[in-house]
């Protein structure tokens, strides 16, 4: 009964020993796991200051004792900086829940032992190479293409999360050299498809009901298998023909810990390079990852899908397979299945027939874009297919993208400027609407695109979608970050040539591209829209006008009297004010708690005053309580400063 009475004592101390701590330093929120190591680490070194203090420092037990509990809080509130100091904050706000200490040290045991396994796979390729292009470097193009195809090896092995990576980056030569964008392009990844018995209980579980219950015909052969989800073929009870896409049962955890390596190395090689900054490194990682959970929730695809549909043309001949949405979810997608093949599968097309089927993808895919819809953001060879009729349609939207109304203006804007042939109007365009970073010299920035249309649009030029890839890099090569819907809308464009070059070879997308936007200047400019413009800017000014007059005469009237006075106010905004209080807080914080430990060492060496025991005065216990609180009053100092990374 006794022992049972002092483990319940000692854990009751525990708590409330690492409660005062936690509330001292003003920590509301830390893992059990952080708190049971700080209150640990604050118990252990308050007994082992006790027992010296008692032993060599001649102090009775009673105030050793005090001493020892004192310092140990001391010793645990700083245990909790050093683990604020390395935390992850933005994981640390997403967290919630039961805190689960096997399954985190489970996770960092995985993912070291991940991050080492893809250290060999690197150094066996030799990608070592390759950090020369993030710091700087540059490489010929033979060896940007040797490198291209070691990158492409190391990708494959690495598994589907780096597959996705690099296929994303064959799409970035402004990132990149062309040429290893060109090896990146072959990327692919022969998954084996999950068995039956891992397959069917995680369908059942997200569908509600048995297979047999909503198929009637379930082909449990896949059509595909990707490294995220696999494909079936079947009937369902009411008698329409599907596809159903299942993501694969152990695919969520392998993404989770892939990305977060992936998004750790883009951080360091950021944060190592000033030319990894220009380029925007880490903001392609984040997009990268943003876009892979997005295709992992195939309720996102489901609704891309549904969004298409709502742009697509009544009357056209474009369609996008029917989603069947209940029995869909995030981890299955049931849609309709279309009769006919890819474009990949079929070839290419020609004549008369593919040059009015690729007119009608590119006026869809061009018009949903400029006018606000949803469009095909991969719209590759693919993902287009010939139906059995003869008519497109546009299946996988797993990327989809659609531009807000400043992103739809600076668009017109670049393709109005590529068909004036204008570098300057081209400057203006992409400064306006380009993320400014360092300050850019106008005119090498006309000279850099002059050069640019020379190169695709000058006498006997055959403009291609490889103009926008070379603009985009000459954007980042100046420090200007396109937004990510710009970005997208243009590498959607150029995908798009290679679908278009299967319908119709020799397509010209740029020309076709500059006519659309052309178009849409024209229709702005003619009487009736520019006299609508003018009536919507005068209604909106009217109320400004009427108080013109008013406010005029009011300022003439007091220069006259010589009664005129400019007012500045300072910190008249509440943002400011924040700021500056937060600064001004912290520094007498911190200049207190400065003082309060300078006096409390003088306050030791002076060594007299009242007697409070045999070898304890009260200078010494002034001094030790000033200490002890100029260390809490800096430590909450420093506290607040790493809550703000």
């Amino acid at each position: 009964m006794a022992a049972l009475v002092g483990i319940i004592f000692a854990i009751a101390f525990f708590v409330v020993f690492a409660w005062i701590a936690r509330r001292l330093l003003g920590v509301r929120r830390l893992s059990v796991t952080k708190t049971v190591i700080a209150a640990a680490v604050g118990i252990g070194a308050g007994l082992v200051i006790e027992r010296l203090l008692e032993v060599r420092g001649g102090f009775d037990r009673d105030l050793a004792t005090v001493a020892g509990v004192v310092l140990g809080l001391i010793a645990t509130m700083v245990t909790i900086l050093l683990f604020e100091a390395t935390s992850n904050p933005e994981r640390a706000s997403r967290r919630s829940g039961i805190p689960r200490p096997y399954r985190a040290v489970r996770r960092g045991i995985d993912r070291t032992q991940r991050s080492v396994e893809l250290t060999r796979i690197a150094s066996r390729h030799g990608l070592s190479k390759g950090f020369g292009l993030a710091t700087g470097g540059t490489m010929t193009p033979g060896e940007a293409a040797a490198y291209g195809a070691d990158l492409r090896a190391a990708f494959e092995e690495a598994g589907p999360v780096f597959v996705k990576l690099g296929q994303l980056l064959a799409t970035r030569p402004d990132l990149i050299p062309a040429e290893t964008a060109d090896e990146l392009a072959q990327l692919h990844q022969d998954v084996e498809p999950a068995p039956r018995s891992a397959v069917e209980p995680a369908l059942e579980a997200s569908l509600g009901q048995r297979i047999d219950e909503v198929f009637a015909e379930f082909d449990w052969s896949p059509i595909g298998a990707a490294s995220i989800g696999q494909v079936y073929r079947a009937r369902l009870v009411s008698g329409e023909p599907v596809v159903v896409k299942a993501r694969r049962p152990d695919v969520a955890e392998v993404v989770d810990r892939d990305l977060g390596l992936a998004l750790q190395l883009a951080d360091l090689v950021e944060q190592s390079s000033e030319q990894a900054q220009k380029l925007g490194v880490k903001s392609v990682a984040d997009q990268f990852a943003a876009q892979l959970r997005d295709e992992m929730d195939y309720t996102i695809e489901a609704r891309n899908t549904v969004e298409v549909s709502m742009a697509l043309d009544p009357t056209g001949s474009i369609s996008v397979p029917e989603v069947f949405a209940a029995y869909s979810s995030d981890a299955v997608l049931v849609q309709e299945w279309i009769e006919g093949e890819t474009l990949g599968r079929h070839g290419v097309v020609g004549g008369e027939r593919g040059r009015r089927l690729a007119d009608e993808l590119f006026e869809f895919e061009v018009g949903a874009m400029l006018e606000g819809g949803r469009f095909h953001a991969d719209p590759h060879p693919g993902n287009v297919m010939i139906r059995t009729d003869g008519t497109l349609a546009l299946i996988d939207f797993g990327s989809a993208g659609r531009l807000d109304t400043f992103e739809r203006a600076a668009v017109t804007d670049i393709l109005t400027a590529l068909a004036l042939n204008d570098p300057s109007l081209l400057r203006e365009a992409a400064l306006r609407v380009g993320m400014e970073g360092d300050e850019v010299d106008p005119g090498q920035l006309d000279r850099a695109f002059a050069r640019l249309m020379a190169d695709h649009l000058g006498p006997g030029a055959e403009p291609s979608a490889e103009l926008l890839a070379d603009f985009l890099m000459i954007v980042n090569k100046f420090g200007l970050r396109m937004p990510t819907g710009v970005s997208e809308m243009l590498r959607a464009l150029a995908t798009l040539q290679g679908s278009l070059e299967r319908l119709s070879p020799g397509y010209p997308i740029i020309d076709a591209a500059q006519g659309v936007a052309m178009g849409q200047l024209e229709a702005e400019l003619t009487p009736d829209n520019l006299a609508e413009e003018v009536k919507r800017e005068t209604i909106r000014l009217a109320p400004l006008l009427r108080r013109a007059p008013v406010q005029l005469d009011r300022i003439a009237g007091q220069i006259e009297q010589g009664r005129l006075n400019v007012r500045v106010s300072l910190f008249s905004n509440e943002t400011d004010v924040r700021v500056v209080s937060r600064l001004v807080n912290r520094a007498v914080l911190a200049f207190i708690g400065a003082a309060l430990g300078i006096v409390s060492a003088m306050l030791f060496q002076i060594g007299e005053g009242p007697a409070l025991s045999d070898n304890v005065g009260l200078f010494d216990l002034l001094a030790f309580i000033g200490l002890f609180s100029g260390a809490i009053l800096i430590m909450r100092v420093v506290l607040e400063v790493l809550r703000e990374r």
